[in-house]
Order: C-alpha cells, then sequence, then structure tokens
C-alpha cells in the first residue's frame, strides 16, 4: 500500500501517518522534514529552498513499494502522486486543526527546541487561516485541485482524525494461528 496525506497545518496529517504506518508496518516520510533537509544553510526561510534536492530525496523514497507520505506541500504531494497511491486529504476545518496548533505537542523535526512551537504559535495560527484564503499550491484551492484532478484512489475526510479513521483506512486483521 502506498498513502499520501496532505492537507492544513494542524489537520492531523502526523497522526493518521503514524496510526496507518503501525498497522501496516509503513515507512513515513513527512514533507516537512523532506523540506528541511532542501533547505541550504541552517536559516530555514523558504527563499533558499532547493526545491530539485527535495523532489531527488521524495522519488528515492518512492522506489519503495510501500510507504506513506504525508504534508503540506503540494508540488511534493503532486510528484508523489506519479507513484499511484492512495489520496487522502484532510480537511476538518480552521477551527480543528487552530486547535490542534495549540495542543501540539513538540516535533524535533520541525522545531529546533521544545519551546518553539508555543514561540511560532502566533505564526502556525495565521498559517492556518490563510489556508482557507490562499490561492497557491499548499493552499486549500491547490489542494482541492491536486485532490479533484487525481485520477486515482483518493477519499477526503472532513471529521478530526482519530484512531477510527486509521480503521477504516487499513483496518486492523486478526492474527491466525496455525
Amino acid at each position: 500500500m502506498r498513502f499520501v496525506i496532505f492537507g492544513n497545518s494542524g489537520a492531523g496529517k502526523t497522526l493518521l501517518a503514524r496510526a496507518l504506518a503501525a498497522r501496516a508496518r509503513l515507512p513515513i516520510l513527512q514533507l516537512d522534514s523532506l523540506v528541511a533537509v532542501a533547505v541550504a544553510g541552517s536559516t530555514g526561510e523558504h527563499e533558499h529552498r532547493r526545491p530539485e534536492r527535495a523532489g531527488a530525496l521524495l522519488e528515492a523514497f518512492c522506489a519503495r513499494d510501500e510507504w506513506i507520505v504525508e504534508g503540506r506541500d503540494g508540488a511534493l504531494v503532486l510528484a508523489a502522486l506519479r507513484h499511484r497511491p492512495e489520496l487522502v486529504l484532510l480537511n476538518p476545518g480552521p477551527a480543528v486543526c487552530m486547535q490542534h496548533c495549540r495542543a501540539a505537542a513538540w516535533e524535533p523535526h520541525k522545531y529546533a527546541t521544545s519551546q518553539a512551537p508555543r514561540e511560532q504559535l502566533l505564526q502556525r495560527l495565521q498559517a492556518v487561516a490563510d489556508y482557507y484564503r490562499g490561492d497557491g499550491a499548499d493552499s486549500l484551492r491547490g489542494h482541492r485541485a491536486i485532490f479533484d484532478g487525481y485520477g486515482g484512489p483518493k477519499r477526503e475526510l472532513q471529521v478530526p482524525v482519530r484512531l477510527h479513521i486509521a480503521d477504516e483506512i487499513w483496518p486492523v486483521r486478526p492474527v491466525t494461528g496455525s
């Protein structure tokens, strides 16, 4: 199985990816980590992004038979769709995404220190709101265009991610003895 899970910050992408990975023993590629690796220098500013490096790293990961890719970067999501995964758009709405951002735990691949999420909370909440107003590849409009244009298996989830959603996508199969 191959999955691409995408949506707004705070939509539950990482939670769903981890739940699916635990059930199916699939490796996960978090696009935020991939973009961080592809950034030249240590500033992390988007002006220094090297999309060709991110694309090459993504292709190397997707050469596997089974995997999960999760993130917000529309260009990288499009690149992963070449491998015909199931596409999952998480769209629980701005209130849920903002609530999740406020409650988010520290993710070392995104933040240098455990205090950084709190220090950057206002920026994250603004990014969540901008997702619904913007029209770029990483906005809801951009994600909707990717989703609507994809001819492979896909689903949009508008409820907050809970483990039962992972059960629907990849049910736990009972272990049978011999």
